[in-house]
């Protein structure tokens, strides 16, 4: 509720009719420092060799040697011809282009009986009755020892051994479309691109490559279209990242035979980590740089092999050409590729996070953040901990994913600023930032969008993109993202004319996000977690709104009811934040205290020095209505008196009431799992076990059996 009230005016705004502006500071510019390991020119323990060419006859080609003989086998024995000095040549131009003689091969092998598209990509990827690894990079048998309490380990064995098996909704009945869809203009454009990326995929033994004609004769080949999305502002006949579009057409697309429910987890670490993490080293070692360092894990999904049976599913075109192409990897696009490439990429996070090493003689374990296929690992430089961090996060990348997962160019040097998730963030003035040019991109699509007469789905769909880092910086934006998100799905394919409501959420965005720099925002803002796992239950009928609060029980009525767009709900929403929170005035234009009582305006005076005391204060407003509001305030603000935290700290390590607590040590618990606290703070800086220590003596005093002695505790625990 407390970070609702950092946007409550522009709630109001939107749905009231005012509002103001808020502003926030810039970051500095300091030039980062930086520090080189040595670790880049050691060797890993996890390095191997993968050899995907041979030399034939003197020429270099592009398989390995027993692939290249199967498929010579195979040809003989079936009468197809096979042009021994002309096949599965090794490229020798830096732009790819169609293997032809490869494509007269594969296609002549695909209308064999027993053979088809099941069993050529088999054959191509190297696999035999003694190797079934469709990737021979996956060692499952190094995941049995270096992983073992690894939850996923099954899972990933059997992924790295036989492939991806896909949940499909119904099985029987997937069955590919005629005609084969067209790929989208963005692809035709960057042909040239999009041709020599997934020939590249063809010579690591990724895909395969048949003449679309062939591919078309089996019942289950299923080819979708390619889109062709830039690269910052690179041109698209120069480069752009391909996008397998899975989820066409709408209600018989491969995205939509499959089961999402068998899916793997594909959650990662919140952003907010990060700075939970420069902090709590800036506690631990106040004397100490933190450094940080960023990686990535090169063509991450494609590292994630998916059956044989299964991969006809995964095909498409090649532009302007006859070429069909069939994917043996879980491609970018498929809905649960994100699942199935998390089962490897959180195996390579529990391999770095279950290493440690000595700081200050003290084993400390390595920390790590992961968000897909971004990685930032922050650690202080004290003896060789950075040294030790950093040849730990390139075993586990080797380990997990092979040599091919590992990129020199996508790491960085230890740092004291880093841009990574696409936010920049500075180490040495601890603060976070959207990157201007983000920014402006923020603003130029919001009011693009507000100058539409028609806006498509492509439009929502791309300001959507563009605001999402704005929920990073304030999570209560969520709700309104998603009144966006359902705005995009209700309109369908084409889009919708610009309506009044659509209208004015985008006004509201633009508010958003002009009165903020989103620069220079302090870590210390992702710190606190919130005190109370607060849940409301909002009751609506013709009459009435009634909200109830989970924790501490509370309810809040209104029977005022209007009908205009959204206003009711606003106007009771920020009742229940003006009742149960007091209400910053800078976020307000009208006082909602204005007519309260000089006790009042003195306890939300007090309170507003800390959102954990509003929080708090409204609270007891709630649960103890009949105690005197400087009551709970004052005892509210126990921690921020220095001789009364002094008092109860000597108090709290008193064996009498050590004795008291362990007693009572159920109620403990019971008040740090509502307030969000440790249940053992013997590790936390003794200023705020004092405060902890206070607020559950507070606590107890406020809640004990004689309220008449209410007063008299608090008046006792501040003496």
């Amino acid at each position: 509720m407390t970070d609702f009230t950092r946007i409550l005016h522009l709630v109001r705004s939107r749905f009231l009719g005012f509002g103001t502006a808020v502003i926030h500071p810039l970051s500095s510019q300091s030039e980062p420092e930086t520090i080189n390991t040595s670790v880049r020119h050691l060797p890993s323990l996890f390095d191997m060799a993968i050899s995907r060419q041979c030399i034939i006859n003197g020429t270099t080609r592009c398989v390995p040697l027993g692939t290249f003989r199967s498929f010579q086998t195979i040809a003989k024995k079936h009468h197809i011809p096979f042009p021994v000095n002309r096949v599965f040549l090794k490229p020798t131009t830096p732009r790819l282009n169609i293997p032809v003689v490869d494509v007269r091969l594969i296609t002549a092998l695909i209308p064999v009986p027993h053979i088809g598209i099941e069993g050529v990509l088999p054959i191509f990827r190297g696999q035999t009755s003694q190797d079934q690894r469709p990737n021979k990079a996956l060692r499952p048998h190094l995941y049995k020892q270096h992983l073992a309490e690894y939850p996923d380990l099954t899972l990933l064995c059997n992924i790295a051994e036989h492939g991806v098996v896909p949940h499909w909704r119904n099985p029987s009945e997937r069955v590919g479309v005629r005609p084969v869809p067209q790929n989208y203009p963005s692809a035709d454009m960057g042909s040239a691109v999009v041709t020599d990326k997934l020939v590249t995929e063809y010579h690591r033994s990724r895909c395969i490559l048949a003449d679309r004609s062939a591919l078309v004769e089996e019942p289950c080949y299923y080819s979708s279209a390619f889109v062709l999305v830039p690269k910052k502002d690179i041109p698209l006949s120069n480069d752009g990242r391909i996008i397998h579009d899975l989820s066409a057409p709408h209600g018989s697309s491969i995205n939509d035979a499959t089961n999402t429910d068998w899916t793997p987890d594909d959650r990662w670490d919140p952003y907010s980590s990060i700075a939970r993490r420069v902090l709590q080293l800036r506690r631990q070692y106040p004397d100490a740089i933190i450094y940080v360092l960023g990686a990535d894990i090169a063509e991450a999904f494609l590292h994630v092999p998916v059956h044989a049976r299964h991969a006809s599913a995964f095909g498409g075109s090649i532009p302007r050409s006859h070429v069909g192409i069939m994917s043996g990897t879980a491609v970018f696009g498929w809905t649960a590729s994100p699942g199935c490439f998390a089962v490897f990429g959180k195996a390579a996070r529990h391999y770095h996070r279950y290493g440690y090493s000595y700081v200050l003689g003290l084993p400390e374990p390595f920390w790590i953040f992961q968000w897909v296929d971004d990685i930032v690992v922050i650690e202080v430089d004290i003896g060789d901990r950075l040294h030790c961090a950093e040849q730990r996060l390139r075993n586990a990348i080797k380990l997990v994913f092979g040599p091919d997962g590992w990129h020199e160019g996508k790491f960085t040097t230890w740092s004291r600023q880093i841009h990574a998730v696409a936010i920049d963030w500075n180490l040495v003035d601890l603060s976070v930032s959207i990157p201007q040019r983000k920014i402006h991109k923020m603003k130029s699509k919001v009011t693009e969008a507000l100058d539409l007469q028609y806006i498509t789905k492509k439009n929502l769909s791309s300001l959507v993109g563009v605001l999402r880092h704005v929920t990073t910086f304030i999570p209560i934006a969520k709700p309104f993202m998603q009144r966006l998100i359902r705005a995009m799905e209700r309109f369908g394919n084409p889009g919708t004319p610009m309506n009044d409501m659509l209208h004015g959420d985008l006004e509201w965005w633009k508010q958003l996000v002009f009165e903020n720099e989103f620069a220079g925002v302090p870590m210390s803002m992702f710190d606190s977690t919130p005190p109370e796992s607060d849940g409301w239950v909002v009751i609506h009928n013709e009459s009435s709104f009634i909200v109830e609060g989970l924790t501490p029980r509370r309810t809040f009525r209104t029977t005022r009811f209007q009908s205009d767009n959204g206003a009711t709900l606003s106007q009771c929403l920020f009742s229940v934040v003006s009742s149960w929170i007091p209400v910053n005035p800078s976020h307000t234009f009208e006082s909602p205290g204005a007519g309260a009582s000089p006790s009042l305006q003195k306890a939300d005076a007090i309170s507003y020095q800390s959102p954990r005391a509003e929080i708090r204060n409204s609270s007891m407003r709630c649960t103890h209505p009949d105690l005197p509001i400087c009551s709970y305030a004052y005892a509210d603000r126990l921690g921020r008196i220095t001789a009364a935290t002094g008092q109860l700290k000597r108090v709290a390590i008193n064996e009498s009431f050590l004795r008291t607590y362990t007693k009572k040590f159920n109620h403990w618990v019971n008040f740090c799992e509502e307030f969000g606290f440790p249940i053992w703070i013997d590790e936390l800086p003794h200023e705020r076990q004092a405060r902890i220590v206070s607020l559950f003596a507070g606590r107890c005093a406020l809640e004990g059996h004689n309220k008449s002695e209410t007063r008299e505790q608090i008046l006792g625990i501040r003496q």
